[in-house]
Formats: C-alpha cells, structure tokens, sequence
C-alpha cells in the first residue's frame, strides 16, 4: 500500500480497513468457488527499503509456488 497501517483505520486517511477494501474480492472468489487466501501487505511500500521490497517480492514468489504446488497445475 502507500500508507502505513495506521492509514487503514476508521481514523485513518482511508478511512477504512484494508480488510473493508478487499470486500468484493473475497466475495467474487466466494461466487466462483475460489480459495480466498489473505494478502501479503506491504504497507508503506513507497518508503520502504529495497531490501525490504525484496524480501517481499520473495514472500509473494513464495506463496505462487506454494499454491501452484498445491494446485496440481504446474512444477515449480
């Protein structure tokens, strides 16, 4: 995200949790039969260290691999 977690709060700038953002998204994955998986956040990502945004790019890569193992659908 662009803010920090504090920005995702009723008192926040966004005025909502994060979790409320992501509504229609777990509810279409509902609809369609989908495993609702939570998300990685990386909140504040435009302060963030590089090496902080590589560790995770590597949480992410890690996850997709894991589901694609776990899905049957490829090798990783």
């Amino acid at each position: 995200t662009g803010g920090g977690p504090e920005a995702y709060s009723p008192e926040g700038v966004n005025q909502f949790k994060l979790d409320d953002f992501l509504l229609p998204y777990k509810q279409t994955a509902h609809l369609c039969k989908m495993k609702w998986h939570e998300p990685i956040v990386l909140y504040g990502a435009r302060k963030r260290s590089q090496e902080d945004i590589q560790q995770h790019a590597l949480e992410l890569k890690t996850r997709i691999l894991t589901l694609l193992k776990e899905s049957n659908h490829g090798t990783p």
